[in-house]
């Protein structure tokens, strides 16, 4: 007699029934097969569609491990260990392109914005902000050790945004570089708080807007073109004598002469002339055409 015990699927035993084993006892080994089929399945209680190929993909499988031709399975903090979307690979920190050259596209739909909450972009020195066409906007170069940088500044109504050099140093520069022959065009009007000063003859200072002449003779001034929109505010700190101020391009005059001390003139770059936007204390007819 061939009848085996069963409990599990892997106590059937498939040479059972043998040649010449009761007719009755057909009805037990139809048993076997039910109660092993109800132990190993017992939460099935509908049409299983998954073929053999897909069930297959589930074993071996470590949970929280991609493993390639697998299912995914997340461990117990459900996480998988690596991810590859398309051209997309997410590791760890990092999301990156697998293609050759491939760009990371973050398009978020209608308005949505990407929101980096409560942290900074890091960038590659040389790298930067480019367009659709990968034509750059700017280009950030990074200092051997960097410790002062550009603070951009928004404002509420009625006062204007600012462009800020920050850092641990107490006293620093900013920094408008142009290329080559090119010039720093600032468009709307030219202001800086800065005071120049001159003694004796020579050239006037535009570097500031203010700038103080301090004659001692009869002194010969020069003043070369400014840039467009610039103000210069001269004026004659100490009387040591008479100050003839020259510049390359005056608007309608040759000459400005300053006698006194506190006469004063206010020009304004445009057009390639510096013009007369106001004086005082030129009694005596500083002006000479």
């Amino acid at each position: 007699m061939a009848l085996e015990s069963v409990t599990n699927i892997d106590d059937l035993n498939a040479s059972n029934p043998v040649v010449g084993d009761p007719v009755s006892e057909g009805d037990d080994h139809i048993r076997n097969i039910k109660t092993a089929l109800t132990t190993d399945f017992p939460n099935i209680s509908g049409v299983m569609s998954a073929t053999h190929t897909e069930l297959n993909a589930l074993y071996g499988v470590t949970a929280g491990t991609v493993t390639a031709s697998k299912g995914l399975v997340v461990d117990s903090s459900s996480k998988l260990n690596t991810l590859n979307v398309d051209n997309i690979d997410l590791d760890g920190n990092t999301i990156s392109t697998t293609n050759t050259n491939g760009d990371l596209l973050i398009a978020p739909n209608g308005t949505g914005d990407v929101d980096f909450d409560a942290c900074s972009i890091m960038l590659d020195t040389t790298q930067g902000i480019k367009d659709a066409g990968g034509d750059e906007y700017i280009i950030f170069t990074e200092s051997s050790t960097p410790v002062n940088y550009i603070g951009v500044h928004s404002a509420d109504s009625a006062s204007g945004p600012s462009l800020a050099a920050e850092g641990s140093d107490s006293n620093i520069n900013l920094n408008l570089i142009p290329k080559g022959t090119g010039k720093v065009d600032v468009q709307g009007g030219f202001m800086t708080s800065e005071t120049a000063t001159l003694s004796g003859a020579g050239a006037i200072p535009i570097t500031g807007s203010i700038a103080e002449w301090t004659t001692t003779s009869t002194d010969a001034g020069t003043l070369v073109d400014g840039v467009e929109g610039q103000h210069l505010f001269i004026i004659l700190k100490v009387d040591g004598g008479n100050g003839t101020l020259t510049p390359s391009n005056g608007g309608g005059y040759t000459t400005i002469t300053f006698a006194d001390a506190g006469d004063s003139v206010h020009l304004l770059f445009t057009n390639g002339n510096w013009y007369i936007v106001g004086q005082g204390g030129l009694t005596t007819g500083p002006l000479s055409a």
